[in-house]
């Protein structure tokens, strides 16, 4: 199978020209003309597709989705924020469920009882 402009350049496929640019360059340093004419030919066919008119769009376009090189790509990019977003959502609940056992434990109580045992619970919490 054939490789793609962008897997020639070795990037994921973009719409971004400056992207395109910088793995040439980079793909350039790899495979110098004088050393290595076989593969410069390729990333420089690959470069000039990608940068003719409508070269860049039309091969984004055309280019097959890896669904499982994208998911991980996205988990690369997101993962510490979706890690986070689970910690806060975790504490989150944790301090709901304190809150609604402190709201029970208060009702069930008569306002005296109640002020008792708030003034119990802090001072055994300033004590540990």
């Amino acid at each position: 199978m054939a490789r793609s402009a962008f897997d020639e350049l070795g990037i994921a496929p973009t719409l971004d020209a400056v992207a395109v640019k910088r793995a040439y360059f980079r793909a350039l340093a790899a495979h110098p003309p004088h050393a290595d004419a076989k593969a410069f030919r390729r990333v420089r066919t690959a470069f000039e597709t990608l940068t003719r008119d409508g070269g860049l769009a039309s091969a984004f376009i055309e280019e097959p989705v890896c669904v499982e090189k994208e998911r991980k790509r996205l988990a690369a990019s997101i993962g510490e924020a979706l890690r986070e977003a689970r910690h806060a959502r975790q504490a989150a609940r944790d301090g709901q469920a304190m809150t609604d056992a402190f709201a029970h434990a208060v009702s069930v109580r008569t306002l005296d009882e109640a002020r008792a045992w708030i003034r119990g619970a802090s001072a055994r919490a300033s004590s540990d």
